[in-house]
């Protein structure tokens, strides 16, 4: 879905969920995010957390943020 308003080109790949813009006339490629779906900013966090997970496998001071993180969670569940 593509949108033309007052100079902007607003894109959509998925209907509205996550939404481009750029200049009128711009290429594809210098598009930015204007806006996102709160379930897609979810699940984005979600991943990094993984990534997170794993990484602190091999970093003990992320490993030590993550510990203290869990240990918040604990207590405000």
């Amino acid at each position: 879905m593509t949108i033309d308003i007052n100079g902007k080109t607003f894109e959509s790949p998925d209907n509205g969920k996550t939404v481009y813009v750029r200049n009128l006339g711009d290429p594809i490629n210098s598009r930015v995010l204007y806006s996102q779906s709160p379930d897609i900013e979810y699940n984005i966090r979600w991943h990094k957390w993984k990534e997170i997970l794993a990484l602190s496998r091999e970093d003990p001071r992320l490993a030590e943020l993550v510990n203290k993180a869990e240990m918040m969670y604990e207590l405000l569940k």
